[in-house]
C-alpha cells in the first residue's frame, strides 16, 4: 500500500507569495548529499505528518513514502524552470502544506545562508513528483541466466537493480553530477566482471541527462566527452 514519491530539494524565489514564487533550480546548485542530509533532517525534525516518511537519497534527489496513499499527478520541477509554481502545485492540500512548511524551515536555515554567501542556490523547498508503486520485476538472473550488477549514483536505477535481484555496487565519489567519479565507475565495472563473477554490468552515468535538464549544451557536451575519455576509454 506504499506510494513512493520523489522529493527534490529545489530553489524557489523568495520575495513573492508562495503561489507566485518562481522555480529557479530543480537541483539547488547540485547540492551535495552531505548538505542535503542536514536540510532534510531539519524538515523531518520540525514537521510531523502522520503517514508520511522521508528518506535521504543522493544530492537533491530524496524520497517520501506515503502510507496507504494513491498515485497522483505531480509536475516535474525540471520542466517548469523559470515559471511560477502556483499552477503546478499538487492537488492534495497535505502536500502543499508540507511544501510551504519546508520553505519556512529551510529558506533561512544557517546552511542555506552560508550557501547563498558562496554564490550557491539555496535548497529552500521540497518539491514532490513522480508518484508510483513498487514494480513487479522478474529476477534478472532467472530471466537471462546471467549474473548482473548495477553501478549508478541514482536511487531509481539502484531500485530497479534491487527489484531485479542484481548486485548494487556503490562507488565513492559517484554523485550523479558532471563531476562524478567516472574512473571509479569504470574500474568498478571491470572488477565486477573479472573478480565478482558478473556476466553483465549496467554502468549508468547521470551527467548527460542532468546537464540536459539544466539546459546547458556546453556542459552536456562535456559530460559526453567525459564518458568517452574517462569511462569507455
Amino acid at each position: 500500500t506504499d506510494i513512493a514519491i520523489r522529493t527534490n530539494l529545489v530553489t524557489i524565489s523568495e520575495d513573492e507569495s508562495f503561489e507566485e514564487k518562481i522555480m529557479i533550480d530543480h537541483s539547488s546548485s547540485e547540492i551535495s548529499t552531505e548538505d542535503a542530509k542536514i536540510l532534510l533532517n531539519a524538515v523531518i525534525d520540525n514537521m510531523e505528518m502522520q503517514g508520511y516518511k522521508f528518506y535521504l537519497g543522493t544530492s537533491y534527489r530524496h524520497l517520501c513514502i506515503w502510507d496507504k496513499g494513491e498515485v497522483i499527478d505531480l509536475a516535474q520541477p525540471h520542466d517548469i524552470l523559470g515559471q511560477k509554481i502556483g499552477k503546478y502545485l499538487p492537488q492534495h492540500n497535505v502536500f502543499i502544506e508540507m511544501m510551504k512548511k519546508s520553505y519556512e524551515i529551510l529558506n533561512n536555515h544557517p546552511l542555506n545562508i552560508e550557501r547563498a554567501k558562496k554564490g550557491l542556490n539555496k535548497a529552500n523547498c521540497f518539491w514532490f513528483w513522480g508518484a508510483g508503486t513498487k514494480p513487479s520485476l522478474d529476477l534478472f538472473e532467472e530471466k537471462t541466466k546471467l549474473k548482473g550488477a548495477m553501478i549508478s549514483a541514482v536511487d531509481l536505477l539502484k531500485g530497479i537493480a534491487t527489484g531485479a535481484g542484481m548486485l548494487n555496487i556503490d562507488v565513492e565519489g559517484a554523485n550523479g553530477t558532471l563531476e562524478t567519479n567516472y574512473e571509479g565507475k569504470a574500474y568498478a565495472a571491470i572488477k565486477a566482471l573479472t573478480e565478482k563473477d558478473c556476466d553483465f554490468v549496467y554502468l549508468h552515468v547521470e551527467a548527460p541527462d542532468e546537464m540536459g535538464h539544466q539546459g546547458s549544451l556546453e556542459r552536456k557536451i562535456k559530460a559526453i566527452e567525459n564518458l568517452d575519455e574517462r569511462v569507455i576509454k
